[in-house]
């Protein structure tokens, strides 16, 4: 008896969890996609924050993009390629604001690299970060030059999540490997100050309106 009520005790606890999955996917899917179009990328693209500064003599790079990142599974293809295009296009059209080439030139910012999610949530739903799609920002960083490689030999990827309420939105910062532990204390206690006028909120609602219906 013991046996199957904790079995059952299990599977209710991966019901909830379910559930709530479902209404957080749910939800994103509805912020996102207000109405029933079927989309295709046009020519309006909201642009992504990029900013470059110094901690502790090191170059740190800091990518902020609208909305929560998508999970793995459960996202319609319409979804999918309004993200993967919205990643590519506003990373890059970002990049070419900075001198980001001739940076990256430099000897000192080879080698391996910590990139920091730091994911804000809007509320204190459960939101579990693991099973969230990292592959379109890597691939958009990649492409502007500050990473010269995003396999396992170049790049550790870790994440942190933090309450802004009423938004949602990704920090992704790119620090030398050899300042993470100090820069992640610096994140930890001091989040705020690097999310000042970087949500997007207005810029995304474009963006979703510059689709068109297949």
């Amino acid at each position: 008896m013991d046996i199957e009520k904790n079995r059952i005790d299990v599977l209710k606890g991966m019901l909830e969890k379910m559930e709530v999955f479902r209404s957080d996917v749910m939800a994103e899917i509805n912020t996102l996609q207000g109405n029933d179009h079927t989309s295709v990328p046009v020519s309006v693209y909201p642009m992504a924050n990029i900013d470059r500064f110094r901690f502790n003599d090191a170059l740190v790079y800091q990518f902020s993009y609208h909305g929560a990142l998508p999970p793995y599974q459960g996202m319609t293809k319409q979804y999918i390629k309004m993200m993967k295009d919205y990643y590519y296009m506003a990373t890059l059209q970002s990049s070419d604001v900075l001198n980001i080439q001739e940076e990256t030139h430099n000897p000192a910012w080879k080698g391996k690299n910590v990139i920091i999610f730091a994911h804000f949530f809007r509320d204190l739903k459960t939101r579990d970060l693991d099973n969230r799609n990292k592959k379109y920002i890597l691939d958009a960083i990649k492409r502007t030059g500050v990473l010269e490689d995003d396999s396992w030999m170049h790049v550790t990827l870790t994440d942190m999540a933090f309450l802004d309420e009423g938004h949602n939105h990704v920090q992704v910062f790119v620090v030398p490997e050899n300042m993470y532990p100090a820069f992640y204390e610096e994140l930890h206690a001091n989040h705020h100050q690097y999310i000042e006028h970087k949500r997007f909120d207005k810029q995304f609602e474009d963006f979703q309106k510059a689709y068109e219906q297949e």
